[in-house]
């Protein structure tokens, strides 16, 4: 059966660190269809003082600010420009020679997938567009680039039994090496 979703739709998940109770790495079919890994880190003192002598839930109802930032109509907008953000082919080519290196690594034992590929190309629209940009610049896709690729490798000769913050290193590692070892223009 088909279940219609309204759209868009979007998830956003988090993952606990490797260490806490129930939690177990998402196998590599899995983390492909993420889009982005980001690291939130710990807020701030000042932040991380706001949120334990606050309530800031319930301060937000009380102010009325317990709506949508935006809407549907507003994402479908945003997602659209997105989409009409230009791309140069050289600057696609460039991307495709990074995703090729991955794939061709010694180091890595699965390089970025073409869902991967794809992801990577919408993310740094994305960001041009974020920059006030309609046409994307070799910084979109090398800033783009760790978020939307590094979660997607898998390195050689790994164990199941690797620590995942040291796997996650490394497949950044290469990734920057990559991406400073691969000249812009062909």
């Amino acid at each position: 059966h088909t279940h219609e979703l309204e759209q868009p739709f979007i998830v956003i998940a988090t993952q606990n660190p490797l260490e806490h109770f129930g939690t177990y790495p998402l196998p590599e079919s899995q983390m492909d269809r993420f889009l982005l890994r980001l690291r939130m880190g710990y807020p701030s003192a000042s932040d991380e003082r706001r949120v334990v002598t606050s309530a800031l839930l319930e301060d937000a109802v009380e102010a009325g600010i317990d709506r949508a930032v935006v809407d549907h109509a507003e994402v479908a907008a945003i997602q659209a420009a997105c989409a009409r953000v230009r791309v140069e082919e050289a600057l696609v080519d460039y991307a495709g020679r990074v995703v090729a290196a991955t794939r061709e690594s010694p180091f890595l034992a699965l390089g970025i997938s073409p869902r991967g590929f794809q992801g990577w190309y919408r993310a740094a629209k994305a960001l041009a567009l974020l920059g006030g940009r309609d046409f994307a610049v070799p910084d979109d896709f090398k800033e783009t680039a760790i978020p939307a690729l590094a979660h997607r490798l898998v390195l050689a000769g790994g164990s199941a039994g690797e620590p995942l913050g040291r796997a996650r290193e490394e497949a950044e590692r290469i990734m920057n090496e990559l991406l400073e070892r691969i000249p812009i223009a062909a």
